[in-house]
């Protein structure tokens, strides 16, 4: 896993606006990079990851230090989570997929397109669904 920065996020960033502003489309995700799911994705497994060391550690020190650093990730995954909102008009969902999920029955759960989560979520294999995979979900926005 590649190690994250401020700066790393920010191209990140930077390549997925441009990408939407080119294709100007509110719909269409298959302009994002493939880094875009991978940051999003590892913040959230990262954060996931540093609850359980939490859970272990018995030294007051270390579990603060822990609780810093899943802090400033969380507000990343929702700085990360409010610009791709700001640019698409979308709003998004967390989710993560169980073992009985099928792509065909998450989009109609959260009435959006198979399309739109697998280019979300840069998945190649439409009929294979990991367990306990982290998908970003779009929604459209309420009038």
């Amino acid at each position: 896993m590649r190690s994250i920065d401020k700066e790393y996020i920010c191209s990140i960033l930077d390549t997925v606006k441009r990408n939407l502003e080119k294709n100007n489309s509110q719909r269409h995700f298959s302009q994002l990079s493939q880094d875009f799911y991978e940051l999003f994705s590892s913040h959230y497994v990262l954060i996931n990851s540093l609850d359980l060391q939490k859970k272990a550690l018995k030294e007051t020190h270390l579990i603060t230090a822990l609780e810093n650093i899943r802090c400033s990730l969380e507000g990343n995954l929702k700085l990360i989570i409010e610009i791709l909102e700001q640019l698409t008009d979308r709003t998004f969902i967390i989710y993560v997929t169980a073992d009985s999920d099928t792509l065909w029955k998450t989009a109609r759960r959260f009435n959006c397109s198979i399309e739109e989560i697998c280019e979300l979520n840069s998945i190649k294999n439409v009929f294979k669904l990991e367990e306990n995979k982290v998908l970003l979900i779009p929604v459209t926005k309420q009038l």
